[in-house]
């Protein structure tokens, strides 16, 4: 999850610098490193730099500058301050700039990655989460394509529920769209108006997983220089949606508990509980039943996840595929005059029969990078799809090198999120590049370089 993202650290201490780098690469992150201000300000002009982690006090100027600086010209690059001394004065001017993490050192690799993984998080849900609402908002089918009777239960199931209050349980397998699923009952319930927030359990510490839901007060345990919130308090009026709730430990497990009770909370070292009111929608690829009677997942809890909605796997479903298909052609093909717009029966047949283990995930990144190799195509035939299906085959079951697997990844992730971002700013390249949070002329050479045109996106186009 995030590797290939770009972080760049700024500490002019190298014993530092290495700790962390250490501690990122081994987990798949790309890293820079410099140790003064200026230093940094190039690397983030030159590289398309994903999270910055930055010291306070250097030569030549301050983290703060740092952060100013990319406040004004790249918002959506999030930032984690790290010092050794922090003051009064400095700690309420990170609050004012809204800095993502504040470290004290020494801190661990558990707490860097942790943060950094928060931190991209909360990049993407900032870039994607308006074109998501848009989506399930602006059509019937709430964002799942097809017309199964298996999709007409499920759709009228979200509706019905999303007018509740009570919690929501989304089970099924990986690839379902248990998010898409939570994020309907969300925009079409009356807390609509907040947004949702979301956290997946498996990427907390287990260390962390009290003070991240529940927060704490200053002083209850080292380094807590300051009161501080948890994700329960964010979600206060709103819906808590809790990806893969399987992975969360016993002991939050019961303090939730309280909440979906009572609506009550202590942050850590209060003795005087808090009130929120949150709507609970958790998912999960487990057998949480059978986690309760093995004892890892508390029984009382589980009971009160609610009301169930069951995802099937695509297999079950197979009739939906034509339509997923062709919904994707249609607006790759509209964005991109080269794209065919067209798919041979045979083909489509070999779509159908194929065993998609990845489900509607694994489907949809097929068909856009069918779509990128057939360009300059009128159609897709049944030899392009099996030539990209026999190569995600290898993929599988044989080792490729890792700097080819990575590029190929890469390059599909990258084809997919220029294409939806030029499509949601109709091909203006000064809001696509402040939405991405990159500089206009890397922005302009990268698009140029993946063989797209901002032309082909605007309204007025003939």
């Amino acid at each position: 999850m995030y590797t290939d993202s770009k972080i760049l650290i700024v500490d002019d201490d190298k014993l530092i610098c290495k700790y962390i780098v250490d501690a990122l690469t081994s987990k798949g992150f790309e890293t820079f490193t410099v140790d003064n201000i200026q230093d940094a300000k190039q690397v983030v002009k030159k590289e398309q730099i994903d999270l910055l982690i930055t010291d306070l006090q250097m030569p030549g100027g301050t983290g703060l500058d740092l952060i100013k600086f990319l406040r004004r010209d790249y918002p959506y690059i999030p930032s984690i301050v790290i010092t050794a001394y922090p003051g009064e004065d400095c700690i309420k001017e990170l609050e004012e700039m809204e800095v993502d993490s504040f470290l004290t050192k020494p801190f661990s690799t558990e707490q860097i990655r942790y943060s950094v993984v928060k931190g991209l998080e909360k990049r993407n849900r900032n870039i994607e989460s308006l074109d998501l609402k848009d989506t399930i908002n602006s059509t019937e089918n709430l964002g799942l394509l097809g017309s199964s009777q298996y999709l007409f239960e499920l759709r009228k199931k979200i509706k019905n529920f999303a007018s509740g209050e009570f919690a929501v349980l989304i089970q099924g397998p990986s690839g379902t769209g248990k998010e898409v699923i939570a994020n309907a009952l969300h925009n079409l319930s009356p807390r609509n108006k907040n947004p949702i927030v979301a956290l997946n359990c498996s990427a907390i510490p287990k260390h962390l997983e009290e003070a991240e839901f529940f927060g704490h007060i200053r002083g209850a345990f080292t380094g807590a220089y300051r009161d501080k919130n948890g994700i329960i308090a964010a979600a206060d009026g709103s819906t808590l949606f809790l990806d893969e709730i399987g992975e969360l430990s016993l002991n939050v497990q019961a303090k939730l508990l309280r909440v979906l009770e009572s609506g009550e909370y202590l942050r850590i070292g209060e003795t005087v509980p808090k009130k929120a009111n949150i709507r609970l929608v958790t998912a999960t690829n487990r057998d949480l039943k059978a986690m309760a009677k093995e004892g890892t997942f508390r029984e009382d809890f589980f009971f009160r996840l609610g009301v169930v909605i069951q995802t099937e796997p695509l297999k079950e479903h197979k009739q939906d595929i034509p339509t997923i298909v062709q919904n994707i052609m249609d607006i790759k093909s509209k964005n991109d005059s080269r794209c065919p717009k067209q798919i041979t029966a045979d083909a489509m047949a070999c779509l159908v029969e194929n065993d998609w283990q990845g489900n509607v995930r694994e489907l949809k990144q097929t068909i856009n990078l069918l779509c990128h190799t057939s360009m300059g195509k009128k159609r897709i035939n049944s030899t392009d799809v099996k030539s990209v299906l026999i190569e995600g085959q290898k993929d599988v079951n044989a080792a490729s090198s890792y700097s080819d697997e990575k590029l190929r990844v890469l390059r599909e992730f990258e084809l997919d999120y220029f294409t939806n971002l030029l499509e949601k700013y109709r091909g203006n390249i000064s809001q696509a590049s402040r939405a991405s949070g990159m500089h206009r002329p890397n922005l302009v050479k990268k698009i140029k370089k993946l063989g797209l045109s901002s032309d082909d996106f605007r309204v007025n186009k003939m």
